[in-house]
């Protein structure tokens, strides 16, 4: 998996006239993001904090990609058990595994970033979430867009087996409003994905 993120601490930027714009996420985790203007010096001292600050999370983030999914699904095997695998519950639990997992990355990623930014000028310019999304294409790796493919796809793929196989047999479909959450989320997440890998294909074909 080397290489995973490589590239991708340049979707942060956006080139201006004298500089680039850096937006960072907000510190307090929720809110507006905070933006500055850089020049080419505080460019690259941020790219490398940015890129350091993935290196040193990476096994960290490898071993999550393995707890997170089996204890999701332990967990939702036990509610389902214990005849609590509605909506509410399995929400409930999903964030409870979540949440701890991108506020540990989070703030320590802020908490790196924060000696670099605390002088920086603020600006009112901002990169726009399409901005955003093609910048991130074009830096991902291929790997890492293909990863980010294909978990919720499996994920999908997991929801709609169930519920075409209760269909096909005739049995009731316990949890109904459950499974189409989770088909729903899955499928919209794995397009947006899959839409920024067809960007990444067609930037490539165009610079090519």
């Amino acid at each position: 998996m080397a290489g995973l993120y490589e590239g991708i601490e340049e979707a942060a930027f956006k080139p201006v006239p004298g500089g680039y714009i850096f937006q960072s996420r907000n510190p307090w985790f929720f809110g507006p993001s905070h933006r500055y203007r850089v020049n080419e010096i505080e460019k690259a001292q941020i790219a490398d904090c940015i890129r350091e600050t993935l290196r040193r999370i990476k096994r960290f983030v490898f071993i999550m990609m393995v707890v997170i999914p089996l204890a999701l699904v332990a967990g939702i095997f036990w509610l389902a058990a214990q005849g609590m695998a509605t909506v509410g519950p399995v929400l409930l639990y999903t964030l409870a595994l979540f949440v701890p997992y991108y506020a540990a990355i989070h703030i320590y990623s802020t908490r790196r970033l924060r000696p670099l930014i605390a002088g920086l000028p603020r600006t009112t310019e901002r990169i726009t979430i399409s901005e955003g999304s093609r910048s991130f294409a074009s830096t991902a790796s291929t790997k890492l867009l293909t990863v980010m493919i294909a978990g919720p796809a499996l994920g999908f793929v997991a929801n709609a087996m169930i519920l075409i196989g209760a269909a096909l047999d005739g049995r009731p479909i316990h949890h109904l409003p459950t499974l189409l959450f989770g088909i729903t989320a899955s499928l919209l997440a794995t397009g947006y994905f899959a839409f920024l890998m067809a960007v990444r294909i067609r930037q490539k074909r165009k610079a090519a």
